[in-house]
């Protein structure tokens, strides 16, 4: 992955380490192969109040499931394919699932990152 920072630097890093000491306006560029549901984590909501995150599926298809925020239990998805891009809403919860294996590309903003599990409450837009 390629940490773009403010200010116009750009630093190569481990995966693993996406979000350490991570910036205000700083924004991580991540390419990756999911083969199945395990490489995306579908049972987890996900939610970036920094800013907004682009989804870019380079081969396959991945479904963006977003919830609705209003703290019901509804959501609404997106099949994305080949060639495509998805751009998710600020703060907004998201999940992905993976239609057909796929290579993506992601911008994705990681200050402030939430997690919250599908099975747990919930999420609800703050």
């Amino acid at each position: 992955m390629i940490r773009l920072r403010p200010g116009g630097d750009a630093v190569v890093a481990p995966r693993e380490h996406m979000a350490d000491g991570a910036a205000a306006g700083e924004r991580i560029v991540a390419a990756f192969r999911a083969e199945d549901d395990s490489a995306v984590h579908p049972d987890v909501w996900e939610r970036h109040p920094d800013g907004e995150e682009v989804l870019y599926v380079r081969s396959g298809a991945v479904r963006v499931h977003l919830h609705s925020g209003d703290g019901a239990d509804s959501e609404n998805s997106s099949t994305v394919v080949a060639g495509e891009a998805f751009l998710v809403p600020r703060g907004r919860w998201h999940r992905l699932s993976v239609v057909e294996p796929a290579d993506l590309v992601t911008i994705t903003p990681p200050v402030g990152t939430g997690h919250t599990p599908v099975s747990g409450p919930s999420p609800t837009r703050r």
